[in-house]
């Protein structure tokens, strides 16, 4: 998985008139739809967490996105601790398809390879900090394969596994928007990746699994987005999928050294 490294500044309190006011809350970056089928990316978002201090209510106009997009949380907005807030790209779009309300930033979009995202509080101060590349290890299934990009908490950046059931260009879009993400929990080896090879990737009927350096294999294990175990079977280099549905699967190759990792996109 590619490196994204969110980085959160937490404030010192602001001095009002009397009594100082509660610190704003952390705005933590939860899960990111950089690059969204279709050709528009219209349906691109990020959604934030507001982690505030005690049952207070904190007013997020002091807050801006001033890289990535451009965007400035209106007078209006409010957070509690908790709250989920979502910023689209054409809010419009994204609420017909979602069901969820969101925000439309005002300008700039999320590049489908590489991009910084950057919250700043009226102070001049970074609040929260993403910046992703696509050319590193980042899971495939976020490059315009239907996944966004959630937050698992130790478990770092994962794609998220939820199927909404919506297809967009034959498509399904795998996202977690309004709610927490439900991470994989699939407990396999860090491995590099070129360790294990499957190709062709994408496939329609098989693929070849490739194990570098003489490793062993004794079974390989498929499991869908939502971590559910969909096929089985002694390893052999050469697999037949040809009875999955379309979708992205994650592929476990069991060694004598651990458990290996891989994706494949099945058509």
């Amino acid at each position: 998985m590619k490196r994204l490294v969110p980085m959160l500044l937490m404030l010192l309190p602001l001095v009002g008139v009397g009594q100082p006011l509660p610190p704003p809350p952390y705005l933590r970056i939860i899960e990111v739809m950089y690059d969204s089928p279709g050709t528009s990316d219209s349906l691109d978002f990020i959604e934030l967490r507001a982690e505030t201090y005690g049952n207070g209510t904190w007013n997020m106009d002091v807050f801006s996105f001033i890289e990535g997009i451009d965007f400035d949380f209106y007078p209006s907005v409010t957070a509690t601790d908790g709250d989920l807030i979502i910023i689209a790209q054409d809010s419009v779009a994204f609420e017909n398809t979602f069901g969820i309300e969101a925000y439309q930033w005002s300008g700039g979009e999320l590049d489908d390879i590489a991009d910084s995202i950057v919250v700043r509080h009226t102070g001049n101060v970074v609040y929260s900090y993403l910046s992703y590349d696509a050319n590193t290890s980042l899971p495939q299934e976020t490059a315009g394969n239907g996944a966004s990009l959630v937050w698992c908490d130790s478990d770092g950046w994962q794609a998220s596994q939820n199927n909404t059931g919506i297809v967009v260009d034959g498509i399904t879009i795998y996202a977690d928007p309004g709610e927490e993400s439900i991470c994989l929990t699939v407990q396999v080896k860090e491995v590099l990746t070129e360790d294990l090879t499957l190709y062709p990737n994408p496939t329609t009927s098989h693929i070849n699994i490739q194990l570098e350096n003489s490793l062993k294999a004794t079974r390989t294990q498929v499991y869908d987005m939502t971590g559910r175990l969909v096929h089985q079977q002694p390893f052999n280099p050469n697999m037949d999928v040809s009875h999955l549905d379309r979708g992205t699967y994650i592929v476990v190759v069991e060694t004598e050294e651990g458990n290996f990792r891989g994706t494949v996109q099945k058509q």
